[in-house]
């Protein structure tokens, strides 16, 4: 597991001025009553002895490896972006992985581009475009020769393919206004962004052609975190099909282009944008250096959800874990289904002081500060966690995690009445 290191991509925050007098005296005060209400709130609230188990998911032997989806090059028809700047920008980052995403083709596996550069792993999927929105696959070998009315695929064969090819499938930008999916009942997808950056970036112009100008103008000056929302309706739409017995693993989709550029500098760079978004993997395995064994790894561990999405410019989140435990024992982390028993504990650790927020089948039920909380589990249901930053007097989206799947571990009996 990586040092920890903060990996901010913009400049400083812009500073807000306090004036100081009984209207301040009153926001003080109710700022710290509100910060105890926030400390009562998590149910059940204790601290683990340390005889109980470890303390991080590193101490139960998961590795914590950091990358990127959802990258353009010039493989696709909207981006200039070259391979070597792809590396380069993810070594600069210190990535472990990139996952490349070019439009409709996979050219790039074809010709053997797939592999380690330097310290980081790069493959090779595609963002194939259907009549019912994007998808992006991985592990997907060939789809070449499909017919595409229209130069769209219908969604019945991609996921007829990657069935075949033991492909993952994810959902691109899920709710994007101008291109979401479109039909849920058909979709057999491993999963979805749950928030694509490319959207954000995209909402501050609604007409697409003049995209590049806006930011040629006026993203020079512009602090890009500015842009970046909490995905408020693609998280209620997660919950939704989640809730609906639907495994959805969330990902995090930069949808790197690098295609505006301004007297040699990009201002929608790959450097810069590796920089607000990544997605970190969990595996209890190790990266060997060799392309196949550490490729099935990535994807194992994408598979299993066994992930979760940081804003890389609030704060390196290495080291972010949630997990069940029962006494010493370790049931299950982010991504499992568990048996729930009684004395079942959800213990959330941040790498740094932080808001910790846990919510059940889509409702918050508890939140507190610290690096470390933990909650007795006292019925089934699918749990995951969102962790805030303070970034001045605004608590930001820093870290979404995959749930926890805790269910009935033997079916009821109706009483006799």
């Amino acid at each position: 597991m990586k040092s920890c290191s903060t990996r901010g991509v913009s400049g400083p925050f812009p500073r807000r001025h306090f004036y100081p007098g009984f209207l301040g005296v009153l926001l003080v005060t109710g700022l710290v009553l509100a910060g105890q209400a926030c400390r009562s709130r998590w149910p059940g609230l204790s601290a683990i002895p340390p005889e109980e188990g470890p303390s991080s998911l590193a101490g139960w032997g998961y590795r914590d490896y950091t990358g990127v989806i959802h990258v353009h090059t010039a493989y696709s028809p909207d981006s200039p972006g070259l391979l070597s700047e792809v590396a380069e920008a993810a070594n600069d980052r210190e990535l472990d992985y990139v996952l490349i995403t070019d439009h409709n083709t996979l050219r790039g596996l074809k010709e053997g581009n797939e592999g380690w550069y330097g310290r980081a792993l790069l493959l090779i999927g595609s963002e194939v475009s259907t009549t019912d929105g994007h998808c992006l696959a991985f592990g997907l070998q060939d789809f070449w020769g499909e017919e595409r009315p229209g130069g769209k695929m219908p969604p019945e064969r991609l996921f007829e393919l990657a069935k075949r090819q033991g492909a993952l499938l994810f959902i691109a930008h899920p709710t994007r206004p101008s291109n979401p999916w479109r039909n849920w009942e058909v979709s057999r997808a491993n999963g979805l962004e749950v928030y694509n950056l490319g959207t954000d970036l995209k909402r501050m112009v609604p007409l697409i052609h003049l995209q590049d100008l806006f930011f040629s103008i006026f993203l020079l000056r512009l602090d890009i975190s500015g842009l970046i929302r909490k995905p408020a309706d693609t998280l209620a739409l997660w919950d939704d099909l989640l809730i609906r017995g639907r495994r959805m693993v969330g990902i995090g989709g930069v949808d790197a282009h690098a295609r505006v550029r301004l007297l040699g500098w990009g201002v929608d760079s790959y450097a810069r944008l590796f920089g607000i978004l990544q997605t970190h993997l969990l595996s209890q395995k190790q990266l060997t250096g060799k392309l196949q064994p550490d490729k099935a790894l990535i994807y194992e561990a994408l598979a299993k959800g066994h992930a979760y999405l940081s804003f890389g410019l609030w704060g390196d989140a290495t080291g972010f874990g949630f997990w069940a435990q029962a006494g010493e024992k370790l049931r299950g982390v982010l991504g499992d289904e568990v048996d729930w028993e009684p004395n079942l504990r959800l213990v959330v650790a941040a790498p740094e002081e932080s808001r910790i927020v846990l919510l059940r089948d889509g409702e918050e039920i508890g939140e507190g500060a610290g690096p470390r909380r933990e909650a007795k589990a006292d019925r089934p249901g699918i749990y995951r966690v969102e962790i805030y930053q303070k970034v001045g007097f605004r608590y930001r989206l820093w870290i979404l995690s995959n749930p926890i799947f805790l269910k009935e571990s033997a079916p009821l009996l109706a009483g006799f009445h």
